[in-house]
């Protein structure tokens, strides 16, 4: 049976107190670093928002996550090298109830 690839995309404001500086280091230097050798992880970037052009919402950050398969994402919690990041992620990073997460699927463009 085949696995499907995903591509996760997270969205979150940043806990009163931290700055984008101290954020940009702990992404870089911790999470980054992390989250891009677990296995079933292809892709990991990170993006300061700096503006909506359309109405709604404008989160903080927004992660994206390649990953193999649904199954290898959902285990990225559960690794022994993330269990100290997770905690910190949202015990101290993410503001309390901005985090989102969306599962996507990529719709190629029609071959002529």
């Amino acid at each position: 049976m085949a696995v499907d690839p995903v591509t996760i995309c997270i969205t979150y404001d940043l806990a009163d107190g931290v700055s984008l500086d101290e954020f940009r280091r702990w992404s870089s230097e911790i999470d980054q670093p992390a989250a891009r050798v677990l296995p079933g992880i292809t892709g990991y970037e990170v993006f300061e928002v700096e503006r909506v052009e359309e109405g709604g919402d404008m989160p903080d950050i927004i992660d994206v996550v390649q990953a193999e398969s649904l199954d290898a994402w959902l285990s990225v919690d559960r690794d022994e090298s993330m269990t100290a990041i997770v905690e910190e992620f949202f015990g101290r990073i993410c503001k309390p109830g901005t985090a989102r997460t969306y599962y996507t699927k990529r719709i190629p463009p029609r071959e002529d």
